[in-house]
């Protein structure tokens, strides 16, 4: 801003070359109402009654939502976690997630206390594949593109091998290395447009972030299929790590927004939140335990290849 040059002649300079450019036209903005209105009505300035000022209104909400998404979707941009902080789409779908098994657990007569120590393995499960993965997963949607999210998660079932031969859950399999490899590479070429992402530095942190979810997820599952729970039932155990981690992501979420703007939340976020919470947290979490005890961790993940 020119008022906040310590030179105190700028404006009388601009003014003098300005009045002979003749055949020019000059727009003058600026977001500082209070200094704009300085320099333009101050009979003392240089600048004064040399203009038509016009002040412009915000743009309309909706207008501008319409606009940033229709230029985005042109350019095969991705917005990820739409008008709803990321902390609070990971805590309100696994809130929901507990929420829908509460009936089915009553209506079946099964809730209740699974003791102490299977307690605190549903809560290590939940640190690392709800709170850990799922949720550094949801931030990380903020700053990545789809193509480079998928071509990162594609690593997956790579860790989980890794792992699994270092802990002795599973021996070396020459099938499931030639089956990680194959599938790596169906994803890459699929999404390789997202290759040339991996060098872009605005992707750093975004990176990071998925990449330590990953390596959660990977630890969960390895963790899942090596320890033995005093119950077997997917549905109450589930129900304890939803609970969980919904708890800690909305503390997570307030410490992030301690003012969170509701009212900006759009009807498009809330309902992903619902269809996460029933698709990609109840159905799917269910299926993958159930997975895991009838396979291989490695097996397991390369399902998501499919």
């Amino acid at each position: 801003v020119i008022a906040k040059y310590p030179e105190g002649d700028v404006e009388a300079i601009l003014r003098t070359h300005i009045q002979h450019c003749s055949n020019a036209k000059f727009i003058y903005a600026g977001s500082q109402r209070h200094m704009m209105g300085e320099i333009f009505t101050s009979p003392s300035r240089p600048f004064y009654q040399s203009t038509a000022i016009m002040e412009l209104s915000p743009i309309n909400a909706d207008i501008y939502t319409e606009f940033i998404k229709r230029h985005f979707a042109e350019n095969k941009k991705k917005i990820a976690v739409e008008t709803i902080p990321a902390w609070f789409v990971a805590s309100l779908r696994q809130s929901l997630a507990a929420l829908i098994l509460l009936p089915i657990l009553l209506f079946r007569k099964e809730l209740q206390w699974i003791g102490w120590k299977n307690f605190k393995i549903q809560i290590t499960l939940a640190s690392l594949m709800l709170i850990g993965a799922n949720g550094l997963t949801t931030l990380a949607q903020e700053t990545l593109n789809s193509s480079l999210s998928s071509l990162l998660t594609a690593l997956s079932p790579v860790m989980i091998y890794i792992i699994s031969l270092i802990i002795g859950v599973q021996k070396y399999q020459f099938k499931s290395l030639v089956g990680i490899f194959l599938g790596l590479l169906g994803v890459g070429i699929i999404f390789s447009d997202g290759l040339e992402d991996l060098a872009n530095p605005q992707y750093l942190k975004g990176i990071i972030i998925l990449f330590t979810g990953i390596t959660s997820w990977s630890l969960g599952t390895v963790y899942t299929k090596k320890i033995k729970p005093e119950s077997n039932n997917i549905l109450l155990n589930l129900f304890y790590q939803f609970s969980f981690a919904g708890l800690v992501q909305m503390g997570i979420a307030f410490a992030k927004v301690p003012n969170p703007n509701f009212e900006n939340w759009s009807l498009n976020g809330i309902l992903g939140i619902a269809y996460l919470g029933i698709f990609g947290s109840v159905i799917t979490f269910f299926s993958y335990h159930y997975i895991l005890t009838k396979l291989l961790p490695t097996q397991a993940s390369m399902l998501s290849y499919v």
